[in-house]
């Protein structure tokens, strides 16, 4: 922002009386506010950039001198801001598993690039996703706080009350917005800043629904740990030697830009990421899709699991429907159908599947993928020439599936050709390097998840 920097009168109102200057001073290089937010230091400038601001007659205030001045209306004024996910690295528990108390885990999240984010709500469920349908966790006790910056820490409420009890059901429970134990004020973490929700096991549980990386998260290069104390409000939480943690299932607020994109997808294993288990992307993103949108600051959901089908995701339908009620977002995208082929689904179903998906999403914009190949191979992927394409289940549809994809469905404004990315060339069904890119003729490794979303554009 542009400012003329005075210390005297400087106009006058539309009577001709006198007007003082706002006074304002610049921010001095590594300046932070009251919330610890880094200051950008103002350009002082004659000019002020076409900022709409305008006198008006219509006297509402006197100057030092007692005299009216006239008001100055900001036009268009007002906070822009767009509803949305507030970070990275958001996903559906696919497990569960006992945890004892005191026990704290501690997931990261970048805030999105397009801008702060205020305003936060937490989404917990006591359900986690599988092949079949949804499963319900154990009824469990949580405290939760957020960490920004670090050592930072600010208290998440449930109407109110610190203490949140699930009942052990397929439901979901949204937080008060969160306030900041510094400023007193609603929480603000600037943009692209990583920020750690720490949630604090109450009771012992033998049925917690967890989060699940597809490595180790200290092996892979992830901030997300846990440990076996009350860390809820002090202390350090290293990267786990493990792959699992528990959390929200995503963090909701105000991005302060205009029309920032929030995406959710409706996947399996290649969006969740198996197969990525040797390093992380961009804000420690997992998997070709994350990495792509991450790259870009881009806030993301991913409902994804592995071995999932079309038919598969439907039976979760009516639990992730109740769920998405809750979560603003701008655009929605498809990933299966895989798992149909393998299982020798027909095109047919899959596209019809693929319509009963999309209502997920509702009025949103839909991004429908194409399908990435299986092969085997005669010299663990060494190159192209010992790879060839699998034929089990329905396998020989894979070109005409994505043929179709290509040609349009209805509901979908956009088709991201992730079979292109992947493949030799056009329907070749034989994955390209870099080499190996896969260890089990499916599920990319890392450095093939990375060439992938260099590739697409988020």
């Amino acid at each position: 922002m542009l400012i003329k920097t005075v210390s005297t009168v400087v106009s006058t109102d539309s009577t001709g009386k006198s007007i003082d200057a706002i006074p304002v001073r610049n921010a001095s290089a590594g300046e932070t506010d009251a919330a610890g937010r880094p200051v950008d230091v103002i350009q002082v400038t004659e000019d002020p950039k076409g900022v709409p601001v305008r006198f008006v007659t219509g006297k509402a205030a006197q100057n030092s001198a007692g005299q009216w001045v006239d008001t100055i209306p900001v036009q268009g004024g007002g906070v822009v801001k767009t509803a949305g996910i507030a970070g990275n690295r958001f996903m559906l528990p696919t497990g569960a598993q006992a945890y004892p108390t005191p026990y704290t885990s501690g997931p990261v999240h970048f805030a999105p690039a397009a801008g702060d984010v205020t305003n936060l709500k937490c989404v917990e469920i006591d359900w986690y996703i599988q092949i079949n349908g949804p499963v319900a966790g154990s009824a469990r006790s949580l405290l939760k706080t957020i960490e920004y910056p670090a050592g930072v820490f600010h208290p998440v409420t449930w109407g109110g009350a610190v203490q949140l009890d699930l009942p052990g059901t397929i439901t979901k429970a949204v937080s008060d917005i969160v306030i900041s134990s510094v400023t007193g004020l609603p929480l603000v973490i600037p943009a692209a800043a990583m920020y750690r929700e720490r949630t604090f096991n109450v009771t012992s549980i033998s049925n917690m629904p967890t989060r699940i990386l597809p490595g180790n998260a200290n092996v892979i290069g992830s901030s997300d740990g846990n440990t076996a104390s009350n860390a809820l409000n002090s202390g350090t939480i290293s990267p786990t030697t493990g792959t699992r943690t528990f959390g929200s299932v995503a963090i909701v607020g105000d991005i302060l830009a205009a029309n920032a994109k929030s995406v959710v997808i409706a996947g399996d294993s290649l969006v969740w990421a198996q197969g990525d288990v040797t390093g992380v992307g961009a804000n420690q993103s997992s998997g070709w899709w994350e990495r792509m949108m991450s790259a870009a600051g881009i806030p993301t959901l991913k409902l994804a699991m592995p071995g999932i089908t079309t038919s598969g995701f439907i039976a979760s339908l009516a639990a992730i429907s109740d769920l998405m009620s809750v979560i603003p977002y701008s655009d929605g995208e498809n990933e299966l159908g895989l798992n149909d082929l393998t299982a020798g689904t027909s095109v047919a179903t899959i596209l019809a599947n693929y319509q009963t998906i999309y209502g997920l999403f509702g009025s949103k914009p839909i991004t429908q993928n194409t399908i990435t190949t299986r092969t085997d191979s005669s010299n663990s992927y060494a190159d192209t020439a010992g790879q060839s394409v699998k034929t089990d289940g329905n396998m020989a549809g894979l070109n005409t599936l994505n043929d179709s994809i290509r040609a349009g469905l209805a509901h979908v404004v956009r088709v991201r050709d992730v079979a292109d990315a992947d493949m030799t060339a056009r329907n070749s069904g034989i994955h390209a390097g870099p080499f190996p890119p896969v260890l089990d003729g499916t599920h990319f490794t890392s450095a093939k998840a990375a060439d992938i979303a260099s590739k697409l554009a988020a």
